[in-house]
């Protein structure tokens, strides 16, 4: 008997975690997919079985008034189940209600304790937000060394990144260091960021590595939006994209292109006995290995001849390609070749 209790028991605890489970996971969906009043009784449940995400979750909709009426005493009574539930969301949530004073009478220096100790327990919001107070010296004392220590763990969670980066570009209470700046700018979510510090990047991308083309994708979307300055950055990245991609060196022929021509050109037989003769005009690019590639009649003489040209230069053994900087890039190069009857 006593052994079928403890079964029995066994059971209803298993069942008991796995609607907890269940509902927790049914809420959470629904709450990411903006769907709040569907997530709102899937996370009662999960939150009166003892969810510290769930109550932490419902914390933030009654703050914020998502599917629910805005209820900041529900909303601190749901942070503090979720920090005794060892989450430290729940803590974030208290440090964000004091911080801006609601429900409770505005304190810094205790939303800095609560931010501190999510942060102390992992929470990489609660690193964020530590290092921002450390920062400024808002709740505690200013502490240049600890925030940066902070905000830089707080990067595993993909907080602090845009805020490390502005320090570095800004060179304010830092040293600046532009390749920090960018390491910063470019290992966290560059679509969440603001638009100055996208504007800052793509400053980065063309100034100081030259890739214009990166450059020319932030300040794009910027001029879209309609940022200052964006539309006039982005003229002028395009020409010096279009500069930079002008060669050094054009492309040549070993021993002269019009010395193969002259030499391997085989006038159709039917053109010459019908007098057919003019210049045929093409346009090709000599690739970076020196092969010939997309042949283009620019300016067509006759079929017969046109043909005869086209098949000439791609009979033609490998190109000089052209160079940039020292290095052999794509080049596009225009030749003219006459077909002249005695």
């Amino acid at each position: 008997m006593k052994r079928l209790f403890f079964i029995l028991l066994a059971g209803v605890w298993a069942m008991s975690v796995l609607g907890q489970s269940f509902d927790e996971e049914a809420g959470i969906r629904f709450y990411k997919d903006k769907q709040y009043e569907a997530a709102v009784p899937y996370l009662q449940k999960a939150a009166k079985a003892g969810s510290g995400i769930a109550q932490a979750t419902l914390g933030e909709m009654y703050e914020k008034g998502l599917g629910v009426s805005k209820n900041y005493q529900i909303a601190m009574n749901m942070y503090k189940k979720a920090a005794e539930s060892q989450e430290p969301v729940g803590l974030v949530g208290i440090g964000g209600l004091y911080a801006n004073g609601l429900g409770v009478e505005k304190n810094q220096e205790t939303a800095f304790s609560y931010y501190k100790r999510a942060a102390d327990m992992g929470s990489a919001l609660g690193e964020a937000f530590t290092g921002i107070y450390y920062l400024y010296g808002n709740g505690t004392e200013q502490n240049i060394e600890e925030a940066l220590k902070y905000l830089e763990r707080s990067t595993s969670g993909g907080f602090g990144n845009e805020i490390l980066a502005n320090l570095y570009f800004d060179g304010t209470v830092v040293e600046q260091d532009m390749n920090t700046a960018f390491k910063w700018y470019t290992s966290g979510d560059i679509d969440s960021y603001s638009a100055q510090s996208r504007y800052r990047l793509a400053g980065i991308y063309y100034k100081r590595y030259e890739n214009y083309d990166k450059a020319l994708e932030l300040l794009d979307r910027l001029r879209r939006e309609e940022y200052p300055g964006a539309a006039d950055a982005y003229r002028e990245v395009f020409q010096l994209q279009k500069e930079s991609r002008m060669p050094d060196t054009a492309p040549s022929f070993p021993g002269g292109v019009m010395r193969y021509i002259a030499s391997h050109l085989q006038y159709p037989d039917e053109a010459q006995e019908n007098g057919i003769q003019g210049k045929v005009v093409l346009v090709f690019t000599v690739k970076k290995d020196g092969s010939v590639a997309d042949i283009r009649v620019k300016q067509s003489a006759h079929p017969l001849l046109d043909k005869e040209a086209v098949r000439l230069i791609m009979s033609m053994p490998k190109w000089n390609p052209a160079t940039t900087k020292g290095k052999p890039v794509d080049a596009e190069f225009t030749l003219p070749i006459t077909f002249a009857l005695g």
